[in-house]
């Protein structure tokens, strides 16, 4: 009884500092946070293994350029299409590998 209350408090302080950390990563413009959460999601279950460490590499590289450009008053209003646009791009981009965002 003992074990499973404390697995179950080990399971929930992974889950809460995950939720924790991705939020660290949001990048704080909503289009741009579901759009880099579902390209994600498609790299890490669809694309082929050998091409996953650069796309991933390419994630973060997007995600700290967009956290700077939204963390500017002047870039920020633009950020919001740039993502929707990027989006779509990559939708048909990698629609071949199954992946629907």
């Amino acid at each position: 009884m003992i074990s499973r209350v404390i697995f179950g408090l080990a399971a929930g302080l992974l889950v809460f500092s995950n939720v924790n950390a991705r939020a660290a990563d949001d990048v704080g413009v909503p289009e741009c946070d579901r759009f880099i959460t579902s390209y994600e999601t498609c790299v890490t279950t669809r694309a082929p293994a050998a091409q996953r460490p650069v796309l991933t590499q390419q994630i973060a590289q997007m995600r700290s350029q967009w956290k700077a450009l939204a963390a500017n008053p002047q870039t920020r209003a633009q950020l919001q299409q740039a993502c929707t646009m990027q989006a779509e791009q990559m939708k048909q981009a990698m629609a071949p590998m199954g992946c629907t965002f």
